[in-house]
């Protein structure tokens, strides 16, 4: 996928960290996210990294408080997904977009991203997840997003889905919040 033939499928006009999956595997080439101010990286990057233990401890699949067959699926073989934590106090100067592109791969195919997303105490952040299918196959994506909203911290996100009649997208996002916190789901 090049960038002129992604272009579509972002979100116009808009300055955005571009966090880019093409048929369920992260594209550097296609995505922008070095930050100064939040991190931004792929779930597999953070979770290889000593810092991140105590966070994943503290977070990943914490939010749902029961089994709950397809999101233990997703728990169980997640293939990729975005880390995204946002310190305390912290504004992040424009939107994080994660675009899930399903291009078709010649054989039907299940995908599996997860995404954790953590906002410290008085941030806030802006967060567009896309789905967009271009092939003809019978694909599923089984996706799970945890988000950790922390007190008086404010979340707003887009969810998009524009699949072929083919492909189904099972969407489980879990939203935690604190004390004082808003998170708006449009």
């Amino acid at each position: 996928l090049s960038v002129e033939e992604l272009q579509p499928y972002l979100v116009d006009d808009i300055d955005t960290y571009k966090a880019i999956f093409v048929n369920g595997k992260f594209s550097p080439s296609l995505s922008t996210i070095s930050s100064d101010e939040v991190e931004i990286s792929t779930l597999a990057e953070a979770l290889v990294n000593p810092a991140n233990q105590e966070v994943f401890n503290t977070y990943y699949n914490k939010i749902l408080k029961k089994s709950e067959g397809l999101v233990d699926l997703n728990t169980a073989f997640a293939q990729e997904g975005m880390f995204i934590n946002v310190p305390k106090n912290t504004i992040v100067s424009k939107p994080v977009e994660i675009v899930n592109i399903l291009k078709g791969a010649g054989q039907v195919t299940i995908f599996q991203p997860r995404n954790l997303v953590i906002l410290g105490d008085n941030s806030k952040l802006e967060l567009i997840d896309k789905y967009q299918s271009l092939g003809n196959n019978a694909d599923l994506t089984n996706a799970v997003t945890e988000i950790s909203v922390g007190k008086n911290a404010d979340v707003f996100l887009y969810k998009f889905q524009n699949d072929t009649d083919e492909v189904s997208l099972i969407d489980n996002t879990f939203i935690g919040q604190q004390r004082d916190s808003r998170a708006h789901v449009f």
